[in-house]
């Protein structure tokens, strides 16, 4: 790496400012959760939904919800006060790989018998549920086919690889998360193309092969905090779902700048997002057609999270990472989401710098400008988190008249260890 050190040798990285973005905080919390999972379970037309003694399988995705097993436990425990035996399944598409790797991210996030208080199952045993109007397979997993009931839990989002009334959410954890690796595959047949048509059929061909009874949708906040749980009969979620999605959008934080040179992002990590990074705050995206967002000259990410457990499909949207990084990666858990959406984008490799230092100082170099006076930088924890920024100078001037950022601390240099990697406590300041 001798050459790449001498020719970035005489960039100078800009100082950074401390900024707080301002948002709205409201969320609930466990007893939040309680009060209102309680509160919409507990009533005559969705107690109607279950019959003492029915087997009922609750749904348990691979991303990383705040409070998931608290969600998860609540409405458990009271599916048991209707005499029914609840047990929560594995349903994530393609993650983790198969049964014994989709329960070690359930064990990660939490999502453990213990903690749920009901058995916790994988499996990659699969049903063909019914066949697409054009007699394509839906496949489902063989335990949630054989309970008597269903009830689908997913946060309701923007998805990172399309756009249309239906993105993430309940329909999409029907159509792929239920359908594992192979259930995935066929419904990302195209690609992305028509995948909103794809969620749409495929889901329904599941509820009129399943019964599911209820659905439950996540709501988050700007913080990634829950901000909202909605339960609603099964047969409603089609009709309920495009409108809870607008909800979401409307939380969702962006980025303050429409327009930066240098984006630093210190971590992705499929528990942020499923694209490593969120491409609707990046404004980067695997397919032709999709827009919206910011525009970027170079973005730069240092470091994968201990939660993606390798996994750092996204990576392909960065311009350039760090060797820290690489490393990290796990190729039998990233490659399978480009094979089975068959995008490759997002899995590639981008240049590998010695060090974090470097990995920066490479993205200023290519950006067109190298003034640390007046380059556009802006550097970010992950794009999940996104109320602590750190800002250059140049856009430290478009402050002062803002409302929605507040300057903590003026700018300074940020502190490297002698090896070139920003320090540990970076993001660890009130």
């Amino acid at each position: 790496m001798a050459v790449i050190e001498k020719i970035l040798s005489d960039i100078t990285l800009p100082v950074f400012a401390s900024v707080k973005r301002l948002f709205d905080s409201t969320c609930l919390d466990d007893e939040g959760i309680h009060r209102c999972i309680r509160r919409q379970l507990v009533g005559d037309n969705l107690q109607r939904c279950f019959r003492p003694g029915w087997k009922v399988a609750i749904t348990a995705g691979s991303r990383g919800i705040r409070r998931i097993p608290v969600i998860l436990r609540e409405i458990a425990t009271v599916l048991k006060e209707y005499q029914v035996e609840p047990f929560v399944i594995g349903c994530m598409g393609s993650h983790g790989g198969d049964a014994v790797g989709q329960k070690s991210i359930l064990t990660h996030l939490g999502i453990t018998d213990e903690n749920i208080g009901v058995p916790v199952t994988t499996s990659d045993t699969l049903v063909a549920a019914g066949l697409t109007s054009d007699g394509r397979i839906v496949y489902a997993d063989s335990a949630a086919a054989a309970a008597d009931a269903l009830v689908v839990v997913n946060r309701i989002k923007p998805h990172t690889a399309f756009h249309a009334p239906v993105e993430s959410g309940l329909q999409k954890m029907l159509a792929i998360g239920l359908g594992k690796q192979k259930g995935a595959d066929a419904c990302h047949a195209f690609g992305f193309n028509g995948m909103y048509e794809n969620i749409r059929e495929y889901s329904q061909v599941i509820m009129g092969r399943l019964n599911v009874a209820l659905g439950v949708g996540i709501i988050e906040n700007a913080f990634g905090d829950v901000f909202d749980c909605i339960i609603m009969p099964g047969s409603d979620i089609r009709r309920l779902e495009p409108e809870l999605l607008e909800h979401a959008r409307s939380l969702m934080p962006g980025l303050p700048f429409d327009r930066l040179d240098v984006l630093i992002v210190s971590e992705m990590g499929k528990d942020i997002s499923g694209s490593g990074m969120d491409t609707n705050v990046i404004g980067r995206y695997p397919i032709s057609g999709m827009s919206g967002g910011p525009i970027i000259g170079k973005i730069v990410v240092l470091d994968l999270t201990h939660g993606s457990e390798g996994n750092a499909h996204g990576v392909g949207f960065a311009d350039f990472t760090s060797k820290k990084l690489f490393d990290k990666i796990t190729f039998d858990l990233t490659y399978p989401n480009c094979l089975t959406n068959k995008v490759t984008g997002p899995a590639k490799i981008p240049p590998i710098m010695p060090s974090d230092k470097y990995a920066i100082a490479a993205a200023i170099k290519t950006c067109g400008n190298v003034d640390p006076a007046t380059v556009r930088a802006l550097w970010i924890k992950n794009t999940h988190t996104l109320e602590r920024l750190y800002l250059s100078s140049a856009l430290l001037q478009e402050v002062k008249n803002r409302t929605d950022l507040s300057i903590v601390e003026y700018p300074s240099e940020i502190s490297f260890t002698a090896e070139g990697f920003v320090v540990d406590d970076l993001w660890n300041v009130p």
